[in-house]
């Protein structure tokens, strides 16, 4: 599978080399045809990879954009190298985070919920959106957003009531199920309802009382 990939790329090159954009085209469309085999290959969906792809990007960037604001250096003055340093400094925390889970195949596209206590929201998920597969959006100061590239999740002041709705996350795993429930249990105690173990699922609750469950295999 790479020596067909690696094929395509050569012949991307020659393509780039001609200036011929029929031919550029053609070559690209080839390469990621490659690419998206070689996923199915790996048994790992290329949309999926892509998508954690634009997930890091995006968090390194916003860790860009927040310390050249901390320094007070406007975003278009900033230097090459000074961004590089700012991007390797993110790219060290990543690594001292849990290790990644695949970006859940959530069954929503935007959902907003009134909170009451939005600082404690915020700060709940804060610690947990990493741990899906989402990263806290910046956003308007009165909102906690959180997305993956395509779901969006928004708390808003208000007078939030706990839903006997349960919305569900799908889970890559049941490994990553309960190294979920372990780690919730541990910054947040009492919050796992029930679930954890062989079920492969767990629900939890939130600070504003609202009901989550993660679940391998859920559709």
């Amino acid at each position: 599978m790479r020596a067909k990939l690696y094929e395509e790329l050569g012949e991307l090159d020659e393509a780039i080399a001609s200036g011929n954009r029929d031919a550029l085209e053609h070559e690209l469309g080839d390469v990621l045809f490659s690419l998206a085999n070689l996923a199915r290959f790996l048994q790992t969906p290329a949309e999926d990879a892509l998508r954690m792809a634009i997930r890091r990007f995006t968090t390194r960037f916003q860790h860009i954009e927040s310390a050249l604001r901390a320094e007070g250096i406007p975003l278009g003055e900033a230097t090459l190298e000074h961004m590089d340093r700012h991007w390797d400094a993110a790219k060290a925390v990543e690594k001292g985070l849990p290790p990644p889970v695949r970006v859940p195949r959530a069954p929503l596209v935007a959902l907003r919920l009134p909170v009451t206590d939005l600082p404690a929201q915020r700060a709940f998920w804060d610690r947990l959106a990493p741990l899906l597969g989402w990263s806290a959006e910046r956003g308007a100061a009165d909102e906690a957003a959180y997305g993956d590239g395509v779901y969006r999740l928004v708390f808003t002041p208000g007078p939030g009531t706990p839903s006997p709705t349960t919305v569900t996350f799908g889970a890559p795993s049941a490994e990553a199920v309960e190294r979920l429930r372990t780690l919730l249990e541990g910054a947040s105690p009492g919050c796992v309802l029930e679930g954890g173990g062989a079920t492969g699922r767990i629900t939890f609750r939130d600070p504003a009382g609202l009901r989550w469950e993660y679940a391998f295999g859920a559709r």
